[in-house]
């Protein structure tokens, strides 16, 4: 497209530069209509959109999932050190472990037969 001002001012009598101003013109028209072309068509436009939303949502997944696996590769390390932290407790408190469990086992023995001589 021009900028506002015309190229040719005064028409010529000269055929060969006639012929030019129209071949130019055409030109000039042909480039404006493409331009409107590509504007105008929705469905095109509505197609490239939706494609760049698709890759911006897919590079936001692929981030979120990096961030998740990040993660859950801490949690689970902080999950092992504290679980080798809990086996290392038992196998230092052994017999106190031991003794407790032992403890439980006649707690839960005794209740249930006092459980059982009330129902009768």
């Amino acid at each position: 497209m021009t900028d506002g001002a015309h190229q040719y001012s005064t028409p010529s009598s000269d055929p060969e530069e006639l012929r030019a101003q129209v071949a130019h013109t055409r030109r000039e028209l042909g480039h404006t209509v493409e331009e409107l072309a590509a504007k105008a068509d929705v469905k095109a436009r509505a197609r490239q959109r939706a494609d760049e939303t698709r890759n911006r949502l897919r590079q936001r997944a692929e981030r979120a999932r990096g961030r998740a696996r990040g993660r859950a590769d801490h949690a689970k390390g902080r999950a092992r050190g504290r679980g080798a932290c809990a086996a290392r407790a038992v196998r230092d408190h052994r017999m106190a472990v031991l003794g407790a469990a032992a403890a439980s086992a006649v707690v839960a023995a005794g209740v249930a037969r006092g459980c059982g001589r009330r129902q009768r």
